[in-house]
């Protein structure tokens, strides 16, 4: 069996968080980077740095999700990495993202559950600077 070192650069990180479809690897990382790895080089292939640690990521499609320890629900496009929105609802940080085709569910450690519909999420709102 092989192993997926997450050692990047120079920089040698702990993985908070991660998830996968079929070629992609998506990493949270302590130093607040999000690697993406290869999965059939079983390498990354680059990181991105987040501005606060990220708790969670789910992947859909073309596009991922990230709850992070300020409490903000952020989506990203996955082939350019740009923020493509921040929607706020927790007032600490989030810990768990699921999903179904409709719904995205958000948990937090301010004791919420947050229920955000993916129709919301088409709407064109400008991401946070």
């Amino acid at each position: 069996s092989s192993g997926i070192n997450a050692e990047y650069g120079h920089c040698s990180c702990e993985i908070r968080h991660f998830t996968f479809d079929q070629e992609l690897i998506i990493a949270a990382t302590t130093d607040k980077k999000l690697l993406f790895i290869d999965q059939k080089k079983e390498l990354p292939s680059h990181s991105m740095a987040v501005e606060d640690p990220v708790n969670f990521i789910w992947l859909y499609g073309a596009r991922f999700l990230t709850g992070d320890s300020a409490g903000l629900l952020k989506e990203w496009d996955l082939p350019s990495g740009a923020l493509l929105r921040t929607l706020h609802g927790h007032m600490a940080e989030i810990y768990c993202i699921q999903a179904n085709k409709n719904q995205i569910f958000t948990s937090s450690f301010d004791g919420s559950l947050k229920i955000w519909y993916l129709s919301d999420l088409k709407q064109e709102d400008p991401p946070d600077n």
